[in-house]
């Protein structure tokens, strides 16, 4: 029994090495969108920053502006190269339109005053640009 639960430990401690709990956070996004054909602002879209199994959301206001909040997305960490990079796959959605999802990298920076690293907010310079569905 003893050799059995040293075994199991082992064998754990092999799986799991390196993977730990961590606040993954999800960066700030802000942007607008819009009508690609009118050009004009879509309210009500559903924008949801993405982080599997788990998600975040908000709708953009009156004119197509949204502000997707920082938040923090608890999950496994394996330490593998590339996990202080906070990408976040961002969706939008909006009845009678085309669903687009898109990437965005926010950068870790050190904040000194805080003692430890921030995620800087990703400012979207062109608006998204929706497509209407097309009828059958």
């Amino acid at each position: 029994m003893r050799f059995l639960t040293i075994f199991l430990l082992l064998i754990i401690g092999l799986f799991c090495q390196g993977c730990v709990i961590f606040p993954y956070p999800t960066p700030e996004v802000k942007g607008v969108v819009i009508d690609a054909a009118t050009q004009k602002p879509i309210p009500g879209v559903r924008v949801a920053a993405i982080r599997k199994p788990k998600y975040i959301k908000c709708d953009t206001l009156s004119d197509g502006s949204f502000d997707l909040q920082a938040n923090q997305i608890w999950g496994p960490c394996f330490l593998m190269p590339g996990d202080f990079l906070d990408d976040v796959t961002v969706s939008f959605k909006a009845k009678g339109y085309q669903a687009v999802t898109n990437g965005y990298l926010g950068m870790p920076v050190l904040d000194e005053k805080l003692g430890g690293y921030v995620v800087q907010p990703v400012v979207l310079e062109q608006a998204i640009e929706l497509q209407r569905e097309s009828r059958p």
